[in-house]
């Protein structure tokens, strides 16, 4: 499925010191994407929602509700 037709609102969320290729999809998909927010959270490697849980949950609250 082509990403630019996808339209609705997206949370794209990863943690700075993920590695260079999730870092890279990461804003490869915040400029495909048509509704799409990025969230790096500093200091969080690749799975900042087990990390940096309420970082994580703040950021999809202020996204999504």
């Amino acid at each position: 499925y082509p990403l630019q037709e996808i339209k609705i609102p997206t949370l794209i969320v990863y943690g700075d010191k993920d590695g260079e290729h999730i870092i890279e999809n990461s804003h490869y998909l915040k400029k495909t994407l048509t509704d799409a927010n990025l969230i790096v959270i500093e200091g969080a490697g690749h799975v900042p929602i087990v990390t940096r849980t309420q970082e994580v949950v703040d950021a999809i609250n202020k996204r999504f509700f």
